[in-house]
């Protein structure tokens, strides 16, 4: 599933992702 969720996050983030929401950090939580 997370698979899943990576792959909808790259559709994503070209448009609506938020400073400390981009694909670089979705796996760092810090």
């Amino acid at each position: 599933m997370s698979k899943v969720f990576v792959n909808i996050s790259l559709s994503l983030d070209g448009y609506m992702a938020p400073e400390g929401m981009t694909l670089e950090n979705w796996d760092r939580p810090d």
